[in-house]
């Protein structure tokens, strides 16, 4: 980079074939960044995935974005991206991103999450609506879930895994037939209540080992929710709906 051309130099930098832009490896490609600043816009034709290479010195700053999206991008960050080392997250639709920067620990590097927009990104916050049979994976974690549609399905959790928790909530759209949101391999293992503001004498139903949370038809309305979270073995629920009995837990099976 000349000195006399400092400023146009960086500028250009990053135009569509300039050194800024990191091309994209493609399905199941590695991303490896190699200056300060460079960014990698991934396409997706399907669900995909790429792994963010671990780096090899500190101070590199580097994005992902997912430019074009056919299908989720899972990105893997080789070393983690935290204090937890999580190492995965999803790009779900066009322009989230990811932002990192490499630093030095003891004899190691790794990357850090500094800015994140639209991922499930620990501390990101991914919302998905939802209208049909959803079999929900563990790399979806943190998601808050709309279901929108007068018509029921059904929404089934991973096996448990510590950590992981998802919310579901009640979209514009009320349940004109009963949406449920049930256990992986129909395990028993839901616990905790449901709240209402209905009835103050029956304002807290208990959920025990039960495999089943129903949102009932005609009754669950729009903002109803329950959020689950699991210690690695049970699915502790936490759940409000405005109508009595608007939403259940049962043992099918």
């Amino acid at each position: 980079m000349s000195a006399h051309r400092v400023l146009r130099d960086l500028f250009r930098a990053f135009e569509a074939v300039g050194p800024g832009i990191l091309n994209d490896p493609g399905a199941s490609g590695t991303i490896t960044p190699t200056m300060w600043g460079q960014q990698c816009l991934v396409t997706t034709a399907t669900g995909e995935t790429r792994t963010l290479a671990r780096p090899t010195r500190a101070g590199i700053l580097t994005s992902v974005v997912l430019d074009t999206d056919v299908g989720d991008c899972t990105l893997t960050v080789t070393g983690g991206y935290n204090q937890d080392a999580a190492t995965s997250i999803v790009l779900a639709d066009a322009g989230d991103m990811v932002v990192f920067l490499s630093v030095k620990t003891g004899t190691t590097y790794q990357w850090t999450l500094i800015s994140e927009e639209g991922t499930t990104a620990a501390g990101g916050v991914l919302t998905e609506v939802v209208t049909t049979t959803n079999v929900i994976t563990a790399a979806e974690s943190g998601t808050r879930f709309i279901l929108n549609t007068a018509t029921a399905f059904v929404s089934t959790l991973p096996a448990p895994a510590a950590g992981l928790e998802f919310w579901f909530y009640i979209g514009a759209t009320a349940p004109t037939t009963s949406h449920t949101v049930v256990t992986n391999a129909s395990a028993n293992i839901i616990e905790g209540s449901i709240g209402t503001p209905e009835t103050p004498t029956t304002a807290v139903t208990v959920a025990a080992a039960a495999d089943t949370i129903t949102f009932v038809a005609n009754k669950a309305v729009h903002g109803d929710f329950a959020h689950v979270w699991s210690d690695g073995t049970t699915w502790y629920l936490n759940g409000m709906c405005f109508v009595q009995d608007g939403m259940t837990t049962t043992q099918a099976s």
